[in-house]
């Protein structure tokens, strides 16, 4: 507000100062233009009757006397008007460029503000979703400790599915290992499960033992995997990286 009411005093002191240059230089050329009639009125002299100055320049002088004596009244009045006009759009000209560049500014600070913002909120809102890729992962591993349950396949699917927007490739191929190998555990305990009671029947055959120990040895190779990639620690190491937002992020998906 103060810089626009700067800008207006500035333009009315100048409008002012041009103004009364013309009318100053106005009143000169008048004042030797007078001078000039009296000039002529002696050199046409004076018959001791007041005449009508138009009357005594037409007959003395001519017509061609009075139109240079108007000429040079209003031309150079003409010619200051328009250096008059030429600078005052001259120094609007220039106030438009200023206003402009300083509003042009005005929006760009305005725009880098917006989207510091915008970055800001990403940031919170990707940190948020990274978390709970996380959590959901903890989540499984507690519960694998023990068996795998529903709750288990349904955090690791959930994770798999979040992580498509918040994370690269890489970490969603390692998650979707990681729910592979939790539902072939499941499968082999089922089957471990189900044929465990059968082993003492006389129709348990060789086949059907060497079967059993393969779905053990599945289990515990899926365990592993499962304990191994888990657990706290190498979770934490795993998403560490992208849990510290850099500056400049990037939407995954």
């Amino acid at each position: 507000m103060s810089d626009n009411t700067n800008s207006y005093g500035h333009v009315v002191g100048r409008k002012a100062t041009i103004i009364g240059a013309v009318i100053l230089i106005a009143l000169i050329l008048i004042v030797l233009r007078v001078v000039q009639l009296d000039t002529l009125q002696d050199i046409c002299g004076d018959d001791g009757y007041s005449g009508i100055l138009l009357k005594r320049l037409t007959d003395c002088a001519g017509l061609s006397t009075l139109g240079d004596f108007l000429a040079g009244v209003f031309a150079p009045l003409a010619f200051i008007g328009l250096a008059a006009t030429y600078f005052l759009q001259r120094e609007q000209l220039r106030l438009a460029i200023e206003d402009s560049r300083k509003n042009e500014e005005a929006r760009l600070k305005e725009a880098a503000l917006n989207y510091a913002s915008i970055q800001t909120n990403h940031k919170i809102a990707l940190y948020d979703k990274r978390k709970l890729v996380f959590d959901r992962l903890m989540a499984a591993g507690e519960e694998l400790m023990a068996n795998v349950t529903d709750d288990t396949l349904v955090n690791l699917k959930l994770a798999f599915y979040d992580a498509q927007f918040v994370y690269p490739d890489d970490v969603q191929e390692w998650i979707l290992s990681l729910l592979e190998t939790s539902f072939r555990l499941r499968m082999q305990l089922g089957f471990i499960a189900q044929n465990e009671p059968k082993r003492n029947r006389q129709s348990w055959s060789n086949q059907d033992e060497n079967a059993l120990l393969e779905a053990y040895d599945e289990e515990t190779k899926c365990r592993v995997t499962l304990y191994e990639n888990l657990r706290e620690t190498p979770l934490y190491e795993r998403f560490k990286s992208y849990l510290k937002l850099p500056d400049s992020i990037k939407v995954y998906g």
